[in-house]
C-alpha cells in the first residue's frame, strides 16, 4: 500500500470517527443510524464505546437508538448494557439509567448503585434503590460511599436500609482508613456501628473508642431518664 493511500485511509478514519462522535454529542440518533448503514462509516463504528459515551453525557435519543435498534446498529450484549448503565450512574444521568435499565434484569442494578454511590450521585442512587438495587452486598454501596467521603450519600443509604454492620466493621474501617472522621463518628454515634477489629482502630484512629464510650453513656442516661411522654386526658396534655 503506497504512502498516499495510507494517509488517505487515516484521514478518512479520523473524519468518520469525528462525525460519528459529533452525532452522539448532538444527540442525533437519525444521523447515527445513517452512519451505521454507510459502508464508509460503519467500519469505524464502535457501538459499545458510543453507548458508553452517550450514557456518560446523558444523550437519551442516541441511547434509545442503540439499545432499541432492530439491526441497523449492532446491539450491545448484557455486559455492555450493564457497563453503560454504570457509566450513566457514575455521571448522575438518572434518565439514562432508567432508560438502559428497561433492557436489564434487576440483578444488574446493584453494580450501578455502587458507581452512583462512589461519585455521590444521590438522586441516581435513590432511583436505583427504588428500581430494586440491593443495598447489602459484598463491596456494597455504603462501603464505597464511606471510602469516598460522601457523607450525605452515607446517610441516604442507611435511611434506605443499608446495614452499617453488614460486613462486620468494614464500612467504619473504610471511613477511618480514608480519613473521613465525620462519617466514622456518625456511623458509631448515630447508627451504632460495631467496633470489632479493635487493634485496627487502635492503630488508625483510637478516637472511635471515645465515640463508642459516649454512645454507651448516652444509652445509660436514656435508660435512667427516659424521655417524658405525653398522656392526653380530655383534651389536656399531661406530663408523666
Amino acid at each position: 500500500m503506497d504512502l498516499d493511500r495510507l494517509i488517505n485511509n487515516a484521514f478518512n478514519k479520523v473524519l468518520s470517527q469525528d462525525l460519528i462522535e459529533t452525532a452522539v454529542e448532538n444527540d442525533n440518533a437519525q444521523r447515527l443510524i445513517q452512519y451505521s448503514l454507510d459502508d464508509d462509516y460503519k467500519q469505524h463504528f464502535n457501538t459499545q464505546k458510543l453507548l458508553e459515551t452517550a450514557a456518560a453525557k446523558g444523550k437519551l435519543k442516541v441511547i434509545a437508538a442503540i439499545i432499541e435498534s432492530q439491526g441497523a446498529i449492532q446491539s450491545p450484549d448484557e455486559y455492555g448494557l450493564n457497563k453503560a448503565m454504570s457509566t450513566a450512574a457514575a455521571n448522575g444521568n438518572t434518565d439514562a439509567v432508567k432508560l438502559i435499565g428497561t433492557k436489564l434484569e434487576k440483578e444488574h442494578f446493584t453494580r450501578s448503585l455502587f458507581y452512583a454511590a462512589s461519585e455521590g450521585q444521590n438522586e441516581t442512587a435513590q432511583t436505583l434503590i427504588d428500581m430494586g438495587a440491593e443495598l447489602n452486598e459484598v463491596n456494597n454501596a455504603l462501603e464505597v460511599a464511606c471510602s469516598c467521603g460522601h457523607y450525605e450519600t452515607v446517610q441516604m443509604l442507611i435511611q434506605n436500609g443499608s446495614d452499617v454492620n453488614f460486613n462486620a466493621d468494614m464500612a467504619l474501617k473504610k471511613a477511618v482508613l480514608h480519613g473521613h472522621n465525620n462519617i466514622a463518628r456518625s456511623l458509631v454515634m448515630e447508627h451504632r456501628a460495631e467496633i470489632i477489629d479493635r487493634q485496627f482502630f487502635e492503630q488508625w484512629n483510637p478516637q472511635v473508642f471515645s465515640w463508642e464510650k459516649s454512645r454507651e453513656l448516652n444509652d445509660r442516661l436514656q435508660q435512667k431518664h427516659p424521655s417524658k411522654q405525653s398522656k392526653k386526658t380530655k383534651g389536656y396534655s399531661m406530663k408523666i
